[in-house]
């Protein structure tokens, strides 16, 4: 059906039924409520690991499928920064991404650098059910999964996350963990970030009639909490993404999200 419409329809209609699409979708607030933590929240069970599991690695798949070609397809913008950071250090580079569901951002990377990086290694740490799906599709030695954040007393030169942390109930203690591993970096992307206080709202655009809770980042907040880690930030911007926030006050409307880069001061 897809190929057909392409075939049928003019570019700039896509472009037009594409964009409508997206504008109905976003139409209904995806986040109620302002609350001071997770326990204020009746969570759905299960942001489910078999449905999690089975849409990662559907993605995981398709970017392990860009490998090798000769430019892949446009990622979002914050999916090329861990591709740049890595691509600017030199030596082996030791990555911790948390979150990383089945490796779609290792795929990503590979992809980006113009094959499997043989002096790069990638751990992932996400949902048991997600890390074997991870497992079922990669075969490099380069990438490994599990369920449980490493001892403290190893080392990551990067520790990635990408839309993960948020859903920490002590998003801080997440912090101090990913200091502890002493990484040149921490890049956090596509995260909630606005100019107040942190908060956690509800969340219910996952679908299945799912209802999760995530914080919102006041971005001082988030500052003196790294600085207190002993990092700095040294890289922001805003993301494209926007989200309908018309059923906040003023000073509880955070509809962006912000990608941030932390190093050790």
């Amino acid at each position: 059906m897809k190929s057909l419409l392409k075939r049928l329809l003019p570019w700039h209609l896509r472009r037009t039924v594409a964009y409508a699409r997206t504008s109905y979708a976003s139409r209904k607030p995806p986040f109620q409520g302002v609350y001071p933590d997770f326990g204020m929240i009746k969570q759905t069970p299960g942001y489910s690991d078999q449905g999690w599991s089975e849409s990662s690695k559907f993605a995981a798949k398709r970017a392990r499928d860009q490998i090798g070609t000769k430019i892949p397809s446009v990622m979002p913008h914050s999916k090329n920064l861990l591709p740049i950071l890595v691509a600017s250090l030199k030596g082996p580079v030791r990555i911790l991404d948390f979150g990383g569901a089945a490796g779609l951002d290792f795929g990503n990377l590979s992809a980006s650098l113009g094959g499997i990086p043989k002096d790069v290694s990638y751990m992932v740490v996400d949902t048991a059910g997600t890390c074997a799906a991870g497992r079922s599709i990669w075969e490099s030695e380069n990438i490994a999964f599990t369920s449980e954040l490493p001892a403290e007393t190893e080392r990551f030169d990067i520790v990635y996350a990408y839309s993960a942390i948020q859903y920490l109930d002590d998003f801080r203690h997440g912090l101090k963990k990913f200091a502890a591993y002493q990484p040149e970096a921490i890049l956090l992307c596509h995260h909630p970030v606005y100019f107040g206080e942190s908060f956690v709202r509800c969340q219910s655009n996952m679908g299945a009639g799912l209802e999760v809770a995530q914080w919102v980042f006041g971005f001082d907040d988030l500052i003196e909490t790294m600085s207190d880690l002993g990092y700095q930030l040294s890289f922001r911007e805003y993301t494209p993404a926007e989200y309908n926030v018309d059923n906040y006050a003023d000073d509880a409307k955070a509809g962006r999200t912000a990608n941030l880069m932390f190093v050790p001061k």
